[in-house]
């Protein structure tokens, strides 16, 4: 494409931490627009990154065997994790969580309605587990982020049906479109920092007190939110 941009992010600014080559007359430096992208790049450096043949595959994954698919390559991320979820429980939070155990870096957006009033009973609790180790979560407040994509390093990426959830994982019919080809994942990383940059953190404190606020979690889900 035209716009093409280097692997794994789109803009590039000066991370913090690091000097920048030119003379910026003084001026503060830029914050970076990918916070992910230092972490990639020592990755890339660290390790031998040419795609073999067999890893440029793509296809549709169907139920059942989408859930063992999605843990298996999460057993594989070395350095970042990038998801945008519509909801979410402790089934996939709790897979999500052990690779900060092992230094990875987490990045997940979220749908800022689905937070204040959540169609999944352990939405919230999931969202306090991630924040507690370390998941840097964000909500897209803008229309409605019915999206799911699963973003592995810049080797793997998943998106389709599937919500972050055991109902969906494990008893809904569900298909994913997969891929470990490297421009579909450029494609996506460019599409992720840019839903990144138009989402705000998420203010745990006020959905905490709204959720005290309001009793038990809503049960409700519409067709248009499954």
């Amino acid at each position: 494409p035209a716009n093409k941009r280097g692997r794994g992010t789109g803009t590039r600014r000066n991370p913090v931490g690091e000097e920048s080559t030119e003379d910026d007359g003084g001026e503060e430096q830029l914050e970076i627009a990918a916070p992910w992208l230092p972490a990639l790049e020592r990755l890339r450096r660290k390790e031998c990154t040419a795609r073999r043949p067999e890893d440029n595959i793509c296809g549709p994954v169907y139920s059942p065997a989408i859930w063992p698919l999605l843990k298996a390559e999460l057993r594989q991320v070395k350095a970042v994790f990038r998801a945008i979820w519509f909801t979410l429980d402790m089934v996939v939070v709790e897979a999500v969580t052990t690779l900060l155990r092992h230094g990875v870096l987490v990045f997940v957006i979220l749908d800022k309605g689905q937070c204040w009033n959540p169609s999944c009973n352990s939405h919230l609790n999931a969202i306090v587990r991630m924040t507690e180790w370390g998941v840097q979560v964000r909500v897209k407040s803008q229309g409605t982020c019915h999206e799911k994509s699963w973003l592995m390093d810049d080797r793997f990426m998943a998106i389709g049906s599937a919500n972050a959830s055991g109902n969906s994982m494990l008893k809904c019919s569900e298909a994913v479109f997969v891929s470990w080809n490297e421009e579909h994942i450029l494609q996506h990383s460019v599409h992720f920092e840019e839903m990144w940059n138009k989402s705000e953190p998420v203010d745990l404190e006020a959905l905490q007190l709204h959720e005290a606020g309001r009793g038990q979690p809503s049960n409700r889900a519409s067709a248009m939110q499954i």
